[in-house]
């Protein structure tokens, strides 16, 4: 939500914000499988 003011502020060029946009999805889904492999270490003990 706050990449287009990001890019905005900083005067960066438009792929940055698909940048922002990216790392953000990539640790959404890090964070995910972390969940996931905690929940099945909780499972097996």
């Amino acid at each position: 939500m706050l990449a287009p003011w990001i890019v905005q502020v900083l005067g960066l060029a438009p792929r940055f914000e698909m940048l922002i946009y990216l790392s953000a999805l990539a640790a959404f889904v890090w964070a995910m499988v972390n969940i996931f492999q905690l929940w099945r270490m909780r499972q097996d003990s």
